[in-house]
Formats: C-alpha cells, structure tokens, sequence
C-alpha cells in the first residue's frame, strides 16, 4: 500500500540504569529521548538537499552527515534555525531514567524501555498522520539502527499491542510490515531526527557541570507538532510526569505551554 508519511526516529541517551551521571561523575545517561522526524513522501527526497544546505551554513562541507553532539553552540543553534523552516513536524518523548524505582520492570529486561517510550511516539504519530492525511494516511517507520535492537521484534510488539492491548494508537495509519531501520548516515532523515532527539534531550540532560540548555528545543518549537494548541502530551511528552523537572528543567515546559 502506499503511504503519504515518512516518520525517522532516533534517540539521545541509553539503556543504562544503574549508575547515573552527575556532577563531574561519568555514568548512564539520565534521560533517554526518542525524536521523531515526520515528512511528507512527496517531501522526503528534498531533504537530502537541505541536509546539505545545513552542513554548508555551518562550515562543514566536507561531510554529508549531521551529529549534532560534535558541534558547537553556535552551530547547533543554527542546525535547529535552518530546520524550523523546513517541512517537517517534530514530536518528542522523554524519560527521566533516574527517577525509576530500582525494582521497576524496565530495569529487569534490556530495551524495554526503548519500547516503552516508542509506544507513546508511535501514538502521536499516527494522531498527526490520521489528522494531516488526506486521502493516504499510512506512515512509514523508520529507526536508526541501534546495537543490540530486533526491529522484527518491535513489529511482533507492536502486533501484539494492537490485538492484545488498549492503546490510543490510531492502527489505521500504521504498516507494521513497513517498520524498518537503517545506519544514521545513510538517511538526511535520521539525522534530522538526531538533532531532534539531541536538542531536546540537552534540555533535560545535565552537562557534567550540572547545567542545561533549552534555546535549541526552543528554537524547534515552529516544527514541534501542536494539536489543538497544545504541544504538551502531543509534540512533547515528558514520562512518567512533568513534575520530575527541575526548576531548570522546568523552562521546557514553560517553553511549550504556550
């Protein structure tokens, strides 16, 4: 069937969740943010051009690919300035690893909660495809690849949370044979989810000397899918809850309730 959608997905964290980074201290990351990159088909191709249009703004011609945490802050401002007039829409999940209990099911089975968070982005996705689409709502799925990850399971996963679970997934613009995932490089797509992922994720993320920058999720904000004015629960879903932020932190939200 053909699909009017192309939907990249990356991440910005890990699976650890033990020992945590702090202050000075190396450790597992304590947020893992899932950024969705979403195009239209007819879109898609374009991207390549601008990708490249991107690379040259920033000084960087002699490379084909984006990974926003080798850049500067000057250049990763205008990574995400350069991206915001782009056509395409962003949505966001984050997880406050950190604030897990230590007998949570997460920590008991690798890339659970990878899943876990890929669930709730496969359900705004396709509340935007089903009220964006015209006459073709399908999206197709793409992942970055990801050591250590089937994406034959995540099908199966997500056959089983549509014959088995309740879910606010709308399965008529989901393909589960279309889930697919490819190297980072090899797409402008993902890379663009990779800014994604990243810029948000330094909103939330300390740096190691406990500081954390929101300007570049800000900067994202014309692009973060809104439904009904509201970008909260929609383009942005903070888990479990918003009230794991901390004041910093905090500027995300006031950043999206707007």
């Amino acid at each position: 069937m053909s699909h009017e959608f192309v939907a990249y997905i990356d991440e910005s964290g890990d699976d650890g969740l033990k020992k945590f980074r702090g202050k000075n201290e190396d450790g597992s990351s304590q947020w893992l943010v899932l950024g969705c990159c979403i195009v239209r088909k007819n879109n898609d191709l374009s991207l390549v051009k601008q990708r490249d249009s991107i690379l040259q703004e920033i000084g960087r011609t002699k490379d084909r690919r984006i990974h926003f945490h080798k850049y500067n802050h000057a250049q990763k401002i205008a990574i995400c300035r350069s991206m915001a007039k782009l056509p395409i829409k962003l949505i966001s999940i984050l997880s406050a690893k950190s604030s897990l209990p230590q007998d949570h099911a997460f920590k008991k089975e690798r890339h659970k909660l990878y899943w876990y968070l890929a669930r709730h982005l496969i359900e705004r996705l396709s509340w935007l495809c089903d009220d964006e689409g015209k006459e073709q709502k399908l999206v197709k799925i793409i992942f970055s690849n990801r050591s250590g990850l089937s994406y034959q399971d995540f099908q199966e996963y997500l056959q089983i949370l549509k014959t088995q679970c309740e879910t606010q997934i709308r399965w008529r613009t989901i393909d589960i044979g279309r889930v697919q995932s490819r190297p980072h490089h090899q797409l402008a797509g993902l890379q663009l989810a990779d800014c994604s992922a990243r810029a948000f994720a330094e909103a939330v993320e300390p740096t190691r000397y406990g500081d954390f920058e929101t300007r570049y999720a800000e900067t994202l904000k014309p692009i973060t899918y809104c439904r009904r004015r509201k970008y909260l629960s929609y383009g942005v879903k903070i888990l479990p809850n918003p009230d794991v932020l901390n004041k910093e932190q905090g500027r995300l939200l006031e950043i999206f309730k707007k």
